[in-house]
């Protein structure tokens, strides 16, 4: 297959947890939020995600050479990520706001889409595919995404709360298991060692919905 159309499968690779969590959260809290809002803040997602990749990958490519380096790149990412989602939701609209947690949701659910793609594109330039290959990065984008929604919900429902600190601690935790996962990509280790984030992703993934669905109840007060 040419690049372009390897591209491509990864692209809608990378969008597939999106589309799930779009699904998830349209049939569950239609109507309690801002659609708009919502989805700037997923293409906003997007877009950091995208530039949040090429800086990892050009870190990663000295970084790996090195495991005191590259531990320190596993350390860095999850810090810049969670402080960059404080950052942008800490304005007065956001504070005390229930949709804050729905935004800073769609907000993480972008970096992770835009973020998987970027590492999982490098590493089909060393001329890895076939049906395990995007199996795998399946799985791998899932892991991302949904991590990141949920960090982020972590911080939306901390500046609704009013909690921002605890939250903020508990996102970062969260952000460092999961980074710790990816430790045998920035050692390029073979793609199937790095499924694992995965089994981090899914319960944390869980314990965010409920804080979404804690939220939405503001909706009907």
């Amino acid at each position: 297959m040419t690049s372009s159309i390897i591209f491509e499968i990864i692209a809608f690779i990378s969008i597939l947890p999106v589309i799930y969590i779009l699904y998830d959260t349209w049939k569950n809290f239609e109507d309690k939020f801002d659609d708009r809002r919502f989805f700037f803040y997923l293409v906003f997602g997007f877009i950091a995600g995208a530039i949040l990749s090429v800086v990892f990958l050009l870190l990663d490519y000295s970084a790996s050479q090195y495991i005191d380096t590259s531990i320190f790149l596993i350390v860095l990412f999850p810090i810049l990520i969670e402080m960059l989602v404080l950052i942008i939701f800490q304005r007065k609209y956001y504070v005390k706001n229930y949709q804050t947690v729905f935004f800073s949701y769609a907000f993480g659910a972008g970096i992770g889409s835009a973020f998987s793609l970027g590492l999982i594109y490098h590493i089909s330039l060393g001329g890895v595919e076939g049906f395990s290959f995007y199996l795998i990065a399946i799985v791998f984008a899932f892991g991302i995404v949904l991590v990141n929604a949920s960090t982020s919900a972590y911080v939306g429902y901390g500046m609704f709360t009013l909690k921002r600190k605890d939250n903020l601690i508990n996102a970062m935790i969260v952000e460092f298991l999961f980074f710790f996962t990816i430790i045998p990509y920035v050692w390029s280790f073979p793609f199937i060692y790095d499924i694992f984030g995965i089994f981090i992703a899914l319960p944390f993934y869980y314990y965010a919905r409920k804080m979404l669905f804690k939220a939405s109840k503001e909706a009907k007060k």
